[in-house]
């Protein structure tokens, strides 16, 4: 064994180490798992954190917007598990909250006002896509800003979709943590 693969060894398991030391305490089980089988999927972590001095656990905004759960409960799914990229059935809302019985249309036509979200959210996405070209293409056309709009609008409608409408009815339900036992 060469000193190149001696020092490949010790840098993947001083780095196992760190990152199980990491994981005790602040992650889920499923992201230490993924953290010890990919290095490079440290970001996936930050959607699973459960702590919260970040602000990121049950009760937060973010915890419910992020994973699409109830905003009023914080456990049951908006969305039907496993449908996020299935051409059909991606915009598909469970009616009501499996656990706490929060509509998620509270009214007809709840959801107009997340088209405005969706609109910032692909905006944003779209200048971020643009400048990050712009530094990788010297000379870009109107064609290809246009690929672009076209490819970040498409490819990522689903997500926008379902974040759009979970920060929308985030601005107007809030976490009751007694929600599933009054609904008991």
């Amino acid at each position: 064994m060469d000193l190149i693969q001696k020092q490949e060894i010790f840098s993947r398991t001083h780095v196992n180490k760190n990152i199980e030391n990491f994981t005790k305490g602040y992650c889920t089980k499923y992201c230490a798992f993924i953290l010890k089988k990919e290095f490079n999927a440290v970001y996936l972590c930050l959607f699973k954190m459960k702590t919260k001095a970040m602000g990121v656990g049950k009760g937060s905004k973010i915890y419910s917007i992020v994973e699409c759960k109830c905003p009023k409960c914080h456990e049951g799914d908006m969305f039907a598990p496993g449908t996020l990229y299935h051409p059909t059935k991606f915009y598909k809302m469970h009616a009501y909250c499996a656990y706490c019985d929060q509509s998620f249309e509270p009214e007809p036509g709840f959801y107009f006002g997340s088209m405005f979200v969706s609109y910032a959210i692909n905006t944003a996405l779209f200048i971020i896509f643009w400048i990050a070209t712009s530094f990788l293409v010297e000379d870009m056309s109107l064609l290809m800003i246009l690929g672009i709009l076209f490819a970040v609008v498409i490819f990522l409608l689903p997500i926008t979709f379902r974040l759009s409408r979970s920060i929308w009815i985030n601005f107007f339900v809030h976490y009751d943590p007694k929600a599933i036992k009054n609904a008991n």
